[in-house]
């Protein structure tokens, strides 16, 4: 891999994966979905040249539009070897079957201008979020969240999370049938692996100036330290986690890996920790934490743990054929919260400051 493309650029996930590939020395295009954007990545490096680093913009809006990418794979000078595509957040639909219809058309189109424009590409690599699937499958009763305005579940049973995970899995199944049968149909010329992953964490690489900063899983650490004001969550079931570094190693590997060809990927961690497992981790490695967390409010969440092999089943051939090494829950845990605890300490300061 010398030459991607890579969607996404400027999100959470996306400016990790872009972060890794930059590193390895590989040339990118950053897809973004604007000028701010662009800005946003430039001042990570300031000082990179255009050959190293270059971008589109692409609205999220006209990303579903027939031949929506085809500009953005052009390049006559150094074309592209690699794709790699983060399927972005669900644009609202009514109902699982229509968003299933919605993106399975939307990655065909990409699939489409790679194999009409980008005729040198030998590699697409497809990134998908478990949660994009979830979100139809909370309980109809369900309140909304005050800050990101997702139904949040009840908390559920068993067999409720066995039947979550069991759709989820389906949904994401029938999506890369689709999308192999036409690289097959079609005879492309390029492998095409897909990546899924559950709820991620992990420090972001921009500043965190505000709680909506915190992408990811993050949200769940940010209660637990008591920072928030409201309850940020994530309809998909909790108990399974990824560093996001493991993803963006993930992304790499499958790119420059000669043995990856025509693969389907689940990447998975152990078990996220319960809420008073998390505040016990957080208090022992920052101590001033105490009287802010609550411990004896959370729930320990006993006997909830996930016993299924339905998201998990190939985490580990994953972890072997792409060379990852799992970091654990504690790690990323203290990671996520000492940035978040620097964020609020900065806040406070300006409080200060300015009264």
């Amino acid at each position: 891999m010398k030459r991607a493309l890579l969607t996404g650029g400027s999100t959470f996930a996306g400016s990790h994966i872009l972060e890794q590939l930059l590193a390895a020395q590989i040339s990118v295009r950053a897809v973004v979905a604007s000028r701010e954007e662009t800005e946003r990545i430039q001042k990570l490096y300031p000082r990179l040249q255009p050959s190293h680093l270059d971008f589109k913009i692409l609205i999220p809006e006209e990303a579903t539009v027939p031949g929506a990418y085809e500009e953005c794979l052009f390049d006559q000078d150094t074309p592209f070897d690699t794709v790699i595509h983060l399927t972005p957040d669900p644009i609202e639909v009514d109902c699982l079957s229509r968003y299933i219809a919605q993106e399975t058309e939307a990655l065909l189109g990409l699939l489409n201008d790679v194999r009409q424009v980008a005729t040198r590409v030998t590699k697409v690599i497809i990134i998908t979020y478990l949660t994009h699937f979830s979100r139809w499958l909370a309980d109809s009763s369900a309140t909304r969240s005050p800050i990101v305005g997702r139904r949040m579940p009840e908390r559920t049973s068993q067999d409720d999370l066995e039947y979550v995970l069991a759709t989820i899995v389906a949904s994401y199944n029938i999506i890369c049938d689709s999308l192999h049968r036409w690289t097959l149909e079609n005879k492309a010329k390029f492998d095409l692996n897909t990546i899924a992953a559950p709820n991620i964490y992990g420090p972001s690489l921009y500043p965190l100036e505000n709680l909506y900063n915190n992408q990811g899983g993050n949200g769940r650490i940010w209660d637990v330290c008591n920072i928030s004001t409201g309850e940020l969550t994530t309809p998909f079931p909790e108990d399974f986690d990824l560093y996001i570094d493991d993803l963006a190693n993930a992304t790499l590997e499958a790119g420059l890996s000669s043995d990856v060809q025509n693969k389907r990927f689940v990447v998975s961690a152990d078990s996220m920790l319960s809420s008073a497992a998390i505040a016990e981790v957080l208090v022992a490695r920052f101590p001033d934490l105490a009287d802010r967390v609550e411990r004896g409010r959370l729930p320990s969440d006993e006997g909830r743990r996930i016993e299924t092999a339905l998201v998990l089943q190939d985490t580990q051939d994953t972890a072997s054929i792409l060379g990852i090494r799992y970091r654990s829950v504690e790690e990323t845990v203290i990671d996520v919260a000492e940035q978040m605890l620097e964020s609020q300490r900065r806040r406070d300061r300006r409080r200060v400051i300015q009264g």
